[in-house]
C-alpha cells in the first residue's frame, strides 16, 4: 500500500510540493514501523549474495596465490631438500642440484671451487632451465646477497659500481637519489644487474651492455678477474651468458637525471619498398645515443 504523491501539509522545514512516499492510514503499520522492513527485495538479495560469493572467491584466490608463492619461495630458504625453481615455478633444476647462497666473496669463491659445475641465479626471471648446471652434481649459486653500490667519478661524469644481486629498480632508485640515472631505463625492475649484463637485457632498443665500463667475475677456479672496456675480452664479458664465470659486480656509466621525451608517428601504408626505407631511417635514429626515446 505504499504510494507516492504530493503531501498537502509538508513537515516543518520541508518545502511544499516535494514528492515523497505516503502510507495510506489503513496500510500504515502500527508502532510507526513498516511491516516487513527487515525483508529485502529479490534484486537486493541477489546483489548481496553475489557480493558475498565474489568476496569469498577473492579471498580463496588470495589464499591460493599466497600458498603458491610461499611454496615457490622455499627455494630461497636454507630448508633441506629444496630445489631451485624459476620465478613462476615453471622450471627447476632437480632435487639433486644444490643451492649455494654465499653472503661474502670468500664464500662465493669456495662455492665455485666446491662443485664441478655452477650457474649463477638470483630472482629466477628465466623461462627455461638456463640457471641450471650441466649436471646434477653441480650447484646453483644465488648471488642476491651482493647488492653494494658505489658511485665513482668517470672522466667528466659519473659511473656506478654495483653488486650483481641488486635489482634494476633498486639500482635506478639509488642513483636517482644522487641526481643520476641509467641512460637506458630498466625494462623490468625485478631483474638483477648481474642477470641483465650476462644475458644482454635491453630496453628502448638499446642494451645496458652499451654503458658497461667493467665487469668482475669469479672464475672457474675461484680467482677474481675484472674485464674493462677496451680490453680484448670485453665484448665477450659484456654479454657472457654465464660462460666466463659468475658476475659479482658491474660498473656502468650513468648520466645526470633527465626525462625522456616520447614521440609517435602515424605512418600510411606505402608499398613494401617504402616501408623498408622508413624503417631504415627510424633505425638510424634509434641507434643514436642521443635519441634513445625514438622507439620502433
Amino acid at each position: 500500500g505504499l504510494k507516492a504523491g504530493v503531501h498537502p501539509s509538508p513537515s516543518p522545514g520541508q518545502p511544499p510540493g516535494i514528492t515523497r512516499a505516503v502510507w495510506p492510514p489503513a496500510a500504515r503499520p502500527s508502532g510507526g514501523k513498516m511491516a516487513g522492513s527487515r525483508r529485502c527485495c529479490c534484486c537486493c538479495c541477489c546483489i548481496r549474495g553475489c557480493g558475498t560469493l565474489f568476496a569469498a572467491g577473492v579471498a580463496a584466490a588470495a589464499i591460493a596465490a599466497g600458498l603458491y608463492l610461499a611454496e615457490l619461495e622455499r627455494f630461497r630458504t636454507k630448508a633441506p631438500g629444496v630445489r631451485w625453481v624459476n620465478w613462476i615455478g615453471e622450471f627447476d633444476c632437480g632435487p639433486a642440484v644444490k643451492v649455494e647462497r654465499p653472503s661474502t666473496l670468500e664464500e662465493l669463491q669456495e662455492a665455485v671451487r666446491r662443485h664441478p659445475s655452477v650457474r649463477a641465479a638470483a630472482t629466477g626471471h628465466s623461462f627455461n632451465p638456463f640457471a641450471c648446471p650441466r649436471s646434477e652434481s653441480g650447484a646453483v649459486v644465488d648471488v642476491r646477497a651482493f647488492r653494494d653500490i658505489e658511485v665513482v667519478k668517470h672522466g667528466e661524469g659519473y659511473a656506478v659500481k654495483a653488486g650483481a644481486g641488486i635489482k634494476m629498480g633498486q639500482l635506478q632508485n639509488e642513483i636517482l637519489a644522487r641526481g643520476l640515472t641509467l641512460r637506458v631505463p630498466p625494462g623490468n625492475s625485478a631483474y638483477t644487474l648481474g642477470g641483465c649484463i650476462a644475458t644482454g637485457c635491453h630496453n628502448l632498443g638499446q642494451s645496458h651492455a652499451q654503458d658497461l665500463l667493467a665487469v668482475t667475475f669469479v672464475m672457474h677456479n675461484g680467482t677474481i678477474r675484472e674485464v674493462r672496456r677496451g680490453e680484448a675480452d670485453f665484448d665477450a664479458a659484456a654479454v657472457s651468458i654465464g660462460r666466463l664465470g659468475i658476475i659479482i659486480s658491474s660498473t656502468l656509466e650513468v648520466l645526470p637525471y633527465r626525462s625522456l621525451q616520447w614521440s609517435a608517428e602515424q605512418l600510411p601504408l606505402p608499398a613494401t619498398a617504402g616501408v623498408i626505407d622508413k624503417l631504415g631511417e627510424m633505425t638510424k635514429r634509434q641507434t643514436s645515443r642521443e635519441t634513445v626515446g625514438n622507439k620502433l
